[in-house]
């Protein structure tokens, strides 16, 4: 295998994982670059894919997956950094699943997805819209 990782972010709705025999399979539920809420500020629950391949499991790696805030320099969400050491995997393709529930949206705006392999980042940006704004002028969280 080649010593380039390739990485793809899918965000969406939910997944599922499903048993089939010795392996897991993954059904991605309503993916989306533009995730639709009823008002901001909200909870969020949403679903992170991120597949991998080219990792070489003979070594040890570090590895954090978050969402960022670009607009108010924040995060919202993070594994903080973990330790991959998986030497019996022997996989083309590796996958990381968050099943995340009511991560604070403050805005509507653009978001990010960062998966730090090794010290490597790789983004994915996805938007977030609230029908309705409930945001009040002047207040610490307010984008008027």
């Amino acid at each position: 295998m080649s010593n380039e990782v390739t990485v793809q972010i899918i965000v969406s709705e939910d997944m599922e994982i499903h048993q089939v025999g010795q392996s897991q399979m993954t059904k991605v539920v309503n993916p989306a670059l533009v995730m639709r809420v009823p008002f901001v500020p909200t909870g969020l629950s949403l679903a992170i894919m991120v597949i991998t391949t080219g990792i070489d499991f003979s070594k040890e790696h570090k590895m954090t997956i978050k969402i960022f805030d670009p607009e108010k320099d924040e995060t919202l969400y993070t594994t903080n950094e973990n330790t991959l050491n998986l030497p019996n995997i022997v996989s083309d393709n590796f996958n990381f699943n968050l099943d995340l529930k009511n991560v604070p949206f403050k805005h509507n705006g653009m978001f990010e997805v960062h998966f730090i392999l090794n010290g490597e980042t790789t983004i994915h940006k996805f938007k977030v819209i609230g029908n309705e704004d409930l945001t009040v002028p002047g207040t610490i969280d307010g984008n008027k």
